[in-house]
């Protein structure tokens, strides 16, 4: 794979991660946050948040196997 690719990938992985976790932060900050994290909202958080960062953290080990692959070449 050119490194061009891979560092395409690693950013759009770092993209995903940083993008989800910087629009969850502002609802963290409000004075009720307890009522943030009510059995009605939890769901569309982890749809939301977790599934994109999860995405992105897979890209970034998707480019690190990719790296070590290629380092026996």
């Amino acid at each position: 794979m050119k490194p061009f690719s891979i560092l395409m990938i690693r950013l759009l992985g770092l993209y995903l991660f940083l993008k989800t976790l910087f629009s969850v932060l502002p609802a963290l900050f409000i004075p009720n946050v307890g009522e943030f994290w009510t059995g009605e909202m939890l769901p569309a958080l982890i749809a939301t948040v977790m599934v994109p960062m999860l995405g992105g953290g897979a890209l970034v080990t998707l480019y690190r196997r990719i790296k070590y692959l290629g380092a026996d070449r």
